[in-house]
């Protein structure tokens, strides 16, 4: 089995494990690790996180087609992933924060999606958060190019 495909099968493994519900729970534990879970846990202080559809399913209809003013402006998703923690976390406050119209896609949730993923980053060695305005890929994570690039595709502050 090639390297590729062994990633593959457990990048798809563990996408099978994903909750399905549109509401997901988030939470630290006592190591500062970050959890997703579709149930709260006891005794322990969550975030509620509403999951967005995936754009697989709304292609018809892209993300700046609601946001008024942001129809002319380049289509920006987001790339994340299980586990991606805290860069996952600043980067979705950045494009709320902005006003961003964004779609989210989990590269983890389907073969499909972790093709699309290679091509838009060129590796399966990209660590998530990844960024992608238009054919625009920004990455690694830093909340000042970010914004930057938001910027200049015309996502004022």
């Amino acid at each position: 089995m090639s390297r590729f495909s062994y990633l593959l099968a457990t990048v798809l493994a563990g996408a099978a494990m994903l909750p399905a519900a549109a509401t997901v729970y988030q939470w630290r534990d006592a190591e500062g690790r970050v959890h997703y879970t579709d149930q709260p846990p006891q005794g322990e202080t969550v975030r509620q996180r509403k999951i967005r559809s995936n754009v697989v399913e709304t292609a018809s209809q892209p993300a700046s087609a609601s946001a008024g003013s942001a129809s002319d402006k380049a289509r920006v998703t987001l790339w994340i992933a299980p586990g991606c923690g805290q860069p996952c976390e600043e980067a979705l406050a950045l494009l709320d924060r902005r006003k961003v119209p964004y779609d989210v896609k989990n590269f983890a949730a389907s073969e499909k999606l972790t093709i699309e993923f290679f091509n838009v980053t060129g590796s399966m060695q990209t660590r998530p958060p990844v960024l992608q305005i238009g054919s625009t890929v920004v990455q690694p994570w830093d909340s000042t190019t970010w914004a930057a690039a938001l910027g200049t595709a015309g996502y004022r502050q």
